[in-house]
């Protein structure tokens, strides 16, 4: 759900071009990524991307990987469990994007 009532809350800048993505949304897609497969791994789990999709490079590893917004080896990451999570507001991404 939109956490506004307002015409801000769109899909459309997080599903354009990765071309488009400013840098503090890649990096907030980056972080995300190595999060969930950090946390996946600490409950004895396993997390799952599809190599190769006709478009959305955000459920491609092979485009995320080219965009920078996934890992270049998905066992190497900056992000764990223990890590802060930085304030992307403060990076210039708002919380409706």
């Amino acid at each position: 759900m939109c956490p506004t009532t307002d015409s801000r809350c769109s899909c459309e800048g997080a599903n354009a071009s990765p071309d488009s993505y400013s840098n503090a949304y890649k990096k907030f897609l980056l972080m995300f990524a190595e999060a969930q497969m950090s946390s996946f791994e600490k409950g004895y789990g396993w997390w799952y991307w599809t190599w190769d999709t006709e478009s959305n490079p955000q459920w491609s590893y092979r485009k995320g990987l080219a965009a920078g917004i996934l890992p270049a080896k998905a066992y190497d990451r900056d992000f764990n469990c223990d890590s802060d999570v930085p304030d992307f507001g403060d990076e210039g991404l708002d919380e409706t994007y």
